[in-house]
């Protein structure tokens, strides 16, 4: 404040306490889109780390130093199967599939940091389709977008639902995605554009639903309701049935999309993409770990993810300016991880 005080020293005492009035209102109360784009506080009340969902139905946290582990919250169901995980407005949003009663349901859920209000947000019966199992916010517009494919129209279609509104009204947002089975989803709040990767066959902590090997990783617009899809890169895992396109994420400040990618030889890798997903190379490949989920961390720029390899769950993370540098084990757990966030 001493620098902008020296830059009003010719003003007015009046003019001057009103500009000041005028600083605050704008920087501290972040009024407008424009502001909260730039300096969004939504998360505030969360803790800065690493936030993650274990297959046996818990939402954890840990600090970026390993520090301050928790346990949010946990189902209490006999049989939850927790699959994917966001941030917004000091909650914590997940997916999954449980029983309410002896009806089973894919359902997304919400919960604070202190594990109190769990709130159940959208619901679909399991025997009328497949997900959600993948969800992504925009913060900068409070809305949520996930994927679900019903069983009547044979394809996969993203819907988008304003987060305020009691209730939710989901929107068809992208429609009839050639590949069923939706793995993992985006946002780029700064271009305005979702990105998704999509396979016919998904399995993930020993849940799977779908056959075949194919996959896709598409672009969407996130601003405007699309009449179809679009699919940039296209390709098989290993023979038989896999699960080639797995986690992706986004650097829109960074001008990078960052997707798993496992090949027809077994090479698994994460790889690094233009925004227009017109270029691509790998960026880490892995060693004796799986990679499945993915996250960044853009302020002290790693990208960390979630392996599930031979009974050993665990999280990795590396550099995220550049490949292969300082690949680390940051964390062991007891259950399988299926979904990460960074805040």
């Amino acid at each position: 404040m001493a620098v902008f005080k020296k830059r009003l020293h010719l003003i007015s005492p009046s003019l001057y306490a009103l500009t000041v009035i005028l600083f605050f209102s704008i920087f501290v109360t972040r009024c407008g889109s424009e502001f909260k784009t730039l300096f969004d506080d939504t998360d505030d009340n969360l803790p800065a780390g690493i936030y993650w969902v274990e297959s046996e139905g818990t939402v954890n946290y840990i600090n970026f130093d390993g520090a301050g582990r928790k346990t949010i919250y946990t189902s209490g169901s006999s049989a939850p199967f927790y699959v994917d995980v966001d941030l917004y407005d000091d909650k914590v949003y997940w997916t999954d599939l449980g029983y309410i009663g002896p009806v089973l349901y894919y359902q997304i859920k919400r919960v604070g940091f202190d594990g109190i209000g769990r709130e159940v947000m959208y619901s679909y019966l399991e025997s009328d389709g497949f997900g959600p199992l993948s969800l992504a916010i925009d913060k900068s517009e409070s809305s949520i977008l996930w994927g679900y494919f019903k069983n009547t129209s044979v394809h996969h279609d993203i819907f988008k639902a304003e987060i305020s509104s009691d209730p939710w009204v989901p929107v068809k947002w992208v429609p009839a995605i050639n590949h069923y089975c939706m793995y993992s989803m985006c946002v780029d709040s700064i271009n305005r554009k979702i990105y998704y990767t999509a396979n016919t066959y998904y399995e993930i902590a020993g849940f799977n639903h779908g056959s075949g090997n194919s996959g896709s990783v598409y672009i969407g617009p996130l601003d405007a309701a699309a009449s179809n899809y679009d699919q940039r890169i296209s390709d098989v895992g290993p023979a038989g049935v896999s699960t080639p396109f797995r986690g992706i994420a986004v650097d829109g400040a960074g001008g990078y999309v960052y997707y798993v990618f496992i090949n027809s030889s077994s090479s698994l890798n994460i790889m690094r993409a233009d925004l227009a997903l017109s270029s691509f190379a790998p960026w880490v490949t892995a060693g004796s770990f799986n990679i499945e989920k993915i996250a960044l961390d853009l302020k002290n720029r790693k990208i960390y993810w979630t392996s599930n390899h031979l009974s050993q769950y665990r999280i990795y993370r590396a550099d995220l300016d550049a490949s292969n540098s300082n690949v680390e084990l940051f964390l062991t757990l007891d259950n399988p991880p299926t979904g990460i966030a960074i805040h």
